[in-house]
């Protein structure tokens, strides 16, 4: 592809864009005399701060080290020059080496002023997502180790036949980057599990970069490959068990221990959760213009260029959306994850790093339908038009339908177990995804992280991991993170959380999926 465009401007428009958002962030420390603590004031970053000050003094106290140790220990090595900021030469090093890997990915399918028209639209000018690159988010790090990972996939393809290397000398380097791309588990433990993506690119472009060679010396070249990529990536997991063996006094202490049992993770409900975060995030979770697609129409053409280049794509364009769609699959399932959550605490930043391929993904499928003369190939045109309109049909139909039913409340009356405080909730025995409660309210800090208290079949549930309250215009919503069949149940609300002068009423629900005529927004 024409590379009139010198890389360097990419670079440089980059630190500009960065700068430009770091300095005029509103949470930036200082920025905001009302809230001087700016970012630090908020859970996550004020425990990254913590960390990278007990680093710095070498305090191992597990009082301070709440998340996994890379990102606090690159912290460190600027903390005492800038203490207020250490992590700003940590993101801005991570998005410039980012955006470089990007032009040069880009370089195989487009020409560079198209590359960085869409990284200019997908990133530097999208505010939620370059934001996010410069708040201290553990992510920053993800988005670095996967540049390397994907480019150093295109590097080893790049050398193809002309890689005369021994295997011993092939096998030490798939050591190398497998203990980079292993640093994951020190920084997002769950984000180095797209290591089931890259590791087998990895062995796929060695094997064919010996097509030359017989079949046996090929297996021997995957086999030593192999070695070096599964010992590589016990660096990072060695490193942090050890980590934890110091802090913790356990190999799986601290924030595997956390983590296990904090928010829910259930796989069961992945379809449902990802119509929820992708399209739909106010019929359930009450949550207007939440979904990805209602912040960012474009996607519904990154949907199908992620569909059009997995059968008619090269092998990195390939790993590229399997590596989209594995993460999103991976984060889904939490019970924490939600599409109010995605903005409104900016959970967005797990996924910063593919909206620049998104973009990409999206300009090679509309791309393919206008490419070759319209005139010499018009029914070509209007057949690719076709699949393309087709296929943008077929994914705006699918909706959300609820079914209800009302449902009997009164005072709870004291059982084994079970205090006599809040209301006994009975109904027709049925499959329930959510409660709503008309009459009963409060402020939003109070509804949405409340100590509110639920029991179902005698044993309480655990709030955030089994269920959420959620506020709505009509009082609240009770929503179970998976369904639950019973007639009965008991709920508590948190203080703060009130029964309105016309008393309470509920309404039991359930949703499933189905097919309506076709629509943009669903939220």
């Amino acid at each position: 592809m024409a590379r009139k465009l010198p890389i360097w401007v990419f670079i440089a428009t980059a630190l500009v864009f960065y700068l430009g958002a770091y300095l005029q962030h509103p949470a930036l420390p200082g920025n905001n005399l009302t809230y001087p603590e700016g970012w630090w004031g908020w859970f996550d970053q004020g425990e990254y701060l913590k960390a990278t000050k007990a680093f710095f003094s070498l305090n191992f106290d597990p009082a301070n080290h709440r998340y996994p140790p890379l990102y606090p220990l690159l912290g460190a090595i600027f903390y005492k020059w800038w203490p207020n900021h250490p992590y700003f030469f940590v993101n801005g090093a991570a998005l410039l080496w980012f955006v470089f890997v990007y032009a040069r990915i880009a370089d195989r399918y487009v020409p560079r002023v198209a590359s960085f028209a869409l990284l200019t639209l997908s990133l530097f000018c999208n505010r939620e997502i370059l934001a996010n690159f410069v708040v201290p988010w553990t992510t920053a790090v993800t988005a670095a180790v996967y540049a390397f990972a994907l480019y150093g996939l295109m590097k080893l393809s790049d050398a193809g036949e002309a890689d005369n290397k021994h295997d011993g000398q092939r096998a030490w380097m798939a050591f190398v980057y497998a203990a980079v791309v292993s640093l994951l588990a020190l920084a997002r433990p769950i984000d180095s599990a797209l290591v089931a993506v890259f590791f087998p690119a990895y062995l796929y472009v060695g094997y064919r970069g010996a097509s030359g060679a017989p079949l046996k010396q090929r297996l021997r070249r995957i086999a030593f490959m192999a070695v070096g990529l599964g010992f590589g990536f016990l660096i990072g997991i060695l490193l942090y068990l050890i980590f934890n063996q110091i802090v913790y006094g356990a190999f799986l202490g601290g924030y595997f221990q956390a983590t296990a049992s904090a928010s829910g993770y259930f796989p069961s409900q992945l379809f449902r959760k990802i119509f929820s975060l992708v399209f739909d995030g106010g019929t359930v979770f009450l949550e207007q213009r939440s979904g990805l697609i209602s912040h960012y129409p474009w996607l519904i053409f990154s949907i199908l260029g992620m569909c059009w280049c997995f059968f008619r794509g090269d092998w990195l364009l390939r790993t590229i959306v399997l590596a989209i769609v594995f993460q999103f699959c991976l984060y889904a399932p939490y019970g924490d994850l939600l599409p109010n959550g995605l903005w409104r605490y900016h959970n967005v930043h797990y996924f910063k790093w593919a909206f620049p391929y998104l973009a990409l993904l999206a300009w090679l499928v509309v791309s393919w339908v206008f490419s070759g003369s319209w005139a010499a190939n018009a029914k070509k045109w209007m057949l690719k038009s076709g699949v393309v309109a087709a296929g943008t049909v077929l994914l705006l139909m699918p909706r959300y339908e609820v079914h209800s039913a009302p449902g009997d409340i009164q005072l709870a009356s004291a059982s084994p177990g079970i205090p006599d405080v809040g209301f006994q909730l009975r109904f027709a025995p049925s499959r329930i995804d959510f409660i709503d409660f008309s009459g009963l309210s409060g402020g939003f800090a109070e509804v949405y992280f409340g100590e509110h208290r639920v029991w179902y079949e005698g044993k309480e549930l655990q709030k955030v991991r089994d269920f959420r309250l959620l506020p709505a215009p009509w009082g609240v919503r009770l929503l179970f993170n998976r369904p639950i069949n019973t007639d009965q149940l008991v709920f508590a609300p948190g203080a703060g959380v009130a029964e309105g002068a016309g008393g309470v009423s509920i309404k039991i629900s359930s949703y499933a999926f189905h097919l309506g005529r076709p629509r943009l927004f669903h939220d």
